[in-house]
């Protein structure tokens, strides 16, 4: 068996797809996906009770375990379509290199909207928070929870516009197939910091070469994310 830990949000974006690959690659081997904060993921890497995570690093991250970033994740700004049109209509009129790509909004073009955002004392939300003070910019806040799928999902219908970090971009652009009311991404005006993904492992532990398959399906996501996030 396979052990691999994750946060929550992340665990519903990624490994649905991890787990059933795996399954036709490695009938034999079963995938145990477990969710926890950064912090446990940690403590049962040293454990000995995960094989692999992948998450945000802790400043308290212990010397016994490995990393190696897989994915310089970035944080994006979403609004729907009625939402732009009814507070920004300028940005509308912008010019896009393809579907996905608006540009990059100014916040302070949208202080009249309400917003969704993810728990504060993640790291996401902190170098945002450094940009909205450097700025002099208050949003409308009206929702706050760690579910950025969630927040698409309220976004679409017009609730209040949200945060969108690089992996939950998939989940975005499906939602997008469904719907007449798109939800435009931007890049934020001034924010440059990224909130960096790492796979984490004990170094004192042995990885079979499922480990090994299971960690190329997961750079190769990752990959492809970084392509999304590249014609943003």
């Amino acid at each position: 068996m396979i052990h691999i830990g994750t946060t929550e949000g992340r665990f519903r974006m990624i490994m649905p797809d991890l787990i059933a690959e795996m399954g036709r690659i490695h009938p034999e081997k079963l995938v145990d996906g477990r969710m926890a904060d950064a912090v446990m993921l940690r403590e049962q890497l040293v454990k000995g009770e995960l094989d692999l995570a992948f998450s945000g690093l802790t400043p308290e991250t212990p010397e016994v375990i490995d990393r190696e970033l897989i994915l310089d994740e970035k944080l994006y700004y979403v609004i729907s379509e009625n939402l732009l049109r009814r507070y920004a209509p300028v940005y509308l009129e912008k010019p896009e290199k393809d579907q996905q790509e608006n540009g990059e909004a100014d916040l302070r073009d949208f202080v009249s909207v309400p917003v969704m955002r993810s728990l504060p004392h993640l790291h996401c939300m902190q170098i945002l928070d450094e940009v909205l003070e450097e700025q002099g910019i208050c949003l409308d806040c009206i929702h706050v929870s760690g579910h950025y799928d969630l927040h698409q999902q309220l976004a679409v219908r017009d609730y209040a516009a949200c945060f969108c970090l690089g992996m939950y971009l998939p989940h975005l652009y499906r939602l997008n197939t469904e719907t007449d009311n798109k939800l435009h991404v931007f890049r934020i005006h001034g924010l440059r910091k990224t909130n960096p993904v790492y796979l984490l492992r004990n170094r004192d532990r042995k990885l079979s070469p499922a480990h090994a398959d299971l960690i190329r399906l997961l750079k190769e996501t990752c990959l492809e994310i970084e392509k999304m996030q590249d014609r943003i």
